[in-house]
């Protein structure tokens, strides 16, 4: 939770001002006992996780067509190839032959041509990143350009059984001549022209680069990165819906989740005004959560949508449920989605609280508030700084769920940080220099170690 500065607070009894009081169930980051379970990396298939990330020592060739055999050499791979995510990019690859210290995979379908891109392999254990790979296009290669809905409108995000138009060239006139996956799962083709292709997505569908092959030429990307499906989920689960901190270590790993969606909700109150946040804001948000999470597949934050509703003051109770009402996507399969809800007005157990996170994937931003607050700093910056730190919280920030590398949690404000210049402390710095002279967004090494430590970048 974020406050305005130099504004106290009250939870039934004085607070000191610059104290970041903790009031109601979901300011308190969710349950503290619950909390301290953590969280399990165990398959459910009686085989424990490796207890060590993998890593690569050699490729070989690092160049290659769609379909080239690749062997990967190194050492904690697992031993059941399906065990084994290697993306080639963005990409996802089939693995072959799996042992602990060797794979054999296919360059993927669908990769981008005559570029190098990061190879990266992901087992329950970690994410290693090798060596840069080249891969070239096959004469004649067919590529997919645009994906849209039946409707005609461009898109990024599906569901499962969802018809979708693959705009391109280079497709086979004959349906059944077109082998279309998304990631490693196979597309029912069910109507083709050379520039078009209309698909249904089967009930296992998870998010991926899609890809074709066309009268058996495989397809590349020649202009820019390959195209992405993410397939969300259209029903709440526990997963989106736990305490504060419980989805911490599948967001930072790519294991299960290897694609990141953030889904805004603006709230409309019937004034003029837009309550959006920042576009330069909502990049630094995934600026950040880039460096800090391994998400092979992506990770994209959508343009926000609206709702309208004419509420000033916001219960707990409130927030939640407009959060859960307006959300559509849902994490699912290989795919973590965020929810960010943004609200006019004020929260109503607390007017200096301008971030609220409330459940494992779900944040509150109380817009009108930050923006009467985040004087002397710029609104993007204000703006920046709260995002990053709500985001820290779900994350597991600080001594949630991510332990602590060394300690430097607040004794005086649990979840937050004792430094001052990190972006974890329990206010958003409002000087135009921040203190330490650091970005006001940034986790500092403390908590960059604790993201480590629970499974994400270095």
């Amino acid at each position: 939770m974020s406050r305005a500065r130099g504004e106290g607070c009250s939870c039934g009894r004085a607070a000191p001002a610059r104290s970041c009081c903790l009031c109601g169930p979901a300011v308190l980051l969710a349950l503290w006992a619950l909390l301290a379970a953590g969280c399990s990396r165990s398959s459910g298939s009686g085989e424990p996780a490796p207890s060590n990330p993998p890593a690569i020592s050699a490729v070989n060739p690092l160049a290659g067509e769609p379909g080239t055999p690749v062997a990967i050499a190194g050492r904690d791979f697992e031993t059941r190839p399906q065990r084994n995510l290697v993306f080639f990019g963005t990409v996802q690859a089939p693995v072959r032959e799996a042992t602990a210290e060797r794979l054999v995979v296919e360059v993927p379908a669908g990769v981008r041509a005559d570029a190098q891109v990061q190879l990266s392999v992901t087992t329950r254990g970690g994410t290693a990143e090798g060596p840069l790979f080249t891969a070239h296009a096959p004469a004649g290669a067919p590529e997919i350009t645009e994906i849209r809905t039946e409707a005609g409108e461009r898109t990024i995000v599906a569901f499962p059984g969802q018809r979708l138009v693959l705009a391109g060239s280079g497709f086979a006139a004959v349906p059944e001549q077109n082998e279309v996956t998304i990631g490693l799962v196979p597309v029912n083709v069910l109507a083709a022209t050379a520039g078009a292709l209309t698909v249904e997505l089967p009930a296992a569908a998870e998010s991926g680069a899609v890809a074709v092959r066309a009268a058996g030429v495989p397809s590349v990307a020649t202009a820019g990165e390959p195209p992405t499906l993410f397939v969300a989920g259209g029903a709440a689960s526990s997963f989106d819906r736990g305490g504060v901190g419980k989805a911490g270590a599948e967001l930072l790993g790519a294991w299960p989740r290897t694609h990141l969606l953030v889904e805004i909700d603006v709230q409309q109150d019937g004034s003029s005004a837009d309550w959006s946040p920042s576009a330069e804001a909502l990049a630094k948000l995934g600026t950040r959560l880039g460096e800090r999470l391994f998400k092979p597949g992506g990770i994209t934050i959508l343009q926000p949508s609206t709702f309208a509703a004419s509420d000033r003051s916001w219960t707990e109770d409130e927030v939640r449920a407009t959060a859960f009402a307006q959300r559509n996507l849902h994490s699912r399969g290989n795919t973590a989605v965020l929810h960010l809800l943004v609200l006019a007005g004020e929260f109503a157990p607390n007017e200096a609280v301008i971030g609220l996170t409330f459940a494992s994937t779900h944040i509150a931003l109380f817009e009108e508030r930050l923006r009467d607050a985040s004087s002397p700093l710029t609104l993007e910056t204000a703006e920046a700084a709260t995002l990053v730190h709500e985001a820290g919280h779900v994350l597991g920030l600080v001594n949630l769920t991510a332990g602590m590398c060394v300690p430097h949690e607040d004794p005086d404000s649990r979840g937050h940080d004792i430094e001052r210049d990190c972006v974890m402390h329990r206010e958003i710095s409002v000087r135009r220099v921040p203190l330490g002279g650091g970005p006001t967004d940034a986790f500092d090494p403390n908590c960059r170690c604790d993201l480590a430590q629970a499974g994400g970048r270095p």
